[in-house]
């Protein structure tokens, strides 16, 4: 499917518009995966840069051809695959195929692990497709595809979960100096029992 273009972030260029089918290919760095895609345009968005000719309104226009390739790997990938799956996943997905994407997320060790796994998984898919070793996200199996997505929306999720636990701790070591303060102040009973009570809510007694 023809995917409507975006600008998205990119590790090297600053931003690039992805152009073609992505596909999924082994990495020799630490994740161990990556993904690779055409790109029609790459370096500083063109909208955000003045008008000085009549040729910058014509840099401004979508490019409707390659112009180069890139590799994303692991992490740098995920902002685009979080913009691509769900366009290449178009259409939603049977109860099946969700249960069976779960189960190769667990198959995995887990979302932070699908893209290693993915990738190494390939060439297995590959054999068992009419289309051949393509590498490409749009030809592996179906719940390959919707676990990819989930994963990848899971491991962000966790992302975030992880930094609210951080700015909960902090809110715990303000409300322990907070009540810390209060033993050695004279103040009265009501206003020491209403720190106390913040202090339970924050560690969730």
């Amino acid at each position: 499917a023809r995917l409507r273009p975006r600008r998205l972030p990119h590790p090297q260029f600053g931003t690039f518009l992805p152009f073609g089918n992505p596909r999924l290919v082994p990495s020799d760095r630490g994740e161990g995966w990556a993904v690779e895609t055409g790109y029609s345009h790459a370096g500083l968005d063109p909208h955000s840069q003045p008008l000085r000719s009549p040729l910058d309104v014509l840099r401004r226009m979508p490019k409707n051809q390659e112009v180069g390739r890139t590799v994303l790997h692991g992490s740098d990938a995920v902002p685009y695959l979080r913009w691509v799956l769900p366009l290449i996943n178009l259409g939603g997905a049977k109860s099946a195929t969700v249960q069976d994407g779960v189960r190769l997320i667990e198959e995995a060790g887990g979302p932070e692990q699908f893209g290693r796994w993915a990738a190494a998984k390939r060439r297995e898919w590959a054999a068992a497709s009419t289309f051949g070793d393509t590498g490409d996200l749009s030809a592996i199996p179906a719940s390959a595809r919707l676990a990819f997505e989930m994963a990848v929306y899971e491991d962000a999720e966790r992302a975030a979960l992880e930094g609210e636990l951080s700015a909960l701790e902090r809110a715990w070591a303000e409300a322990e100096g907070v009540a810390a303060i209060a033993d050695d102040l004279l103040l009265p009973p009501t206003v020491k029992a209403k720190l106390g009570e913040l202090k339970d809510e924050s560690r969730g007694e």
